[in-house]
């Protein structure tokens, strides 16, 4: 390990993964980086909406990893059922508490 003098930058090594897809190993992604899988079958968790108390900010549609929140024409969020993973990020990321995590399989909407 080489001492960097506290006046200096630090020098990062170049990324060096390759720019081709096809040489990157398989995985449950499609290139345009959805999934191609479902995330159901190993989700205990389920975002439970409230979209009385929803102020239509986005986040959650933001902030989800998987792309399984989508919003309606009026702003609202929805769950895509199939690729919802149950992470909780978009519970997490809500500024008014609109949504929170339940058990898998309970009603989205109260």
């Amino acid at each position: 390990m080489t001492d960097t003098p506290p006046d200096q930058p630090c020098q990062l090594a170049p990324f060096a993964r390759s720019r081709q897809i096809d040489d990157w190993p398989p995985s449950p992604q499609r290139n345009s980086g959805a999934l191609a899988t479902s995330n159901r079958g190993w989700r205990i968790r389920w975002p439970v909406l409230d979209l009385a108390t929803c102020s239509r900010c986005g986040l959650c549609f933001l902030y989800c990893p998987d792309a399984a929140i989508l919003l309606s024409q009026e702003g609202y969020p929805t769950v895509a059922d199939d690729w919802c993973k149950g992470c909780g990020l978009c519970a997490a990321e809500c500024p008014k508490d609109s949504i929170r995590m339940g058990e898998d399989g309970e009603d989205t909407q109260p």
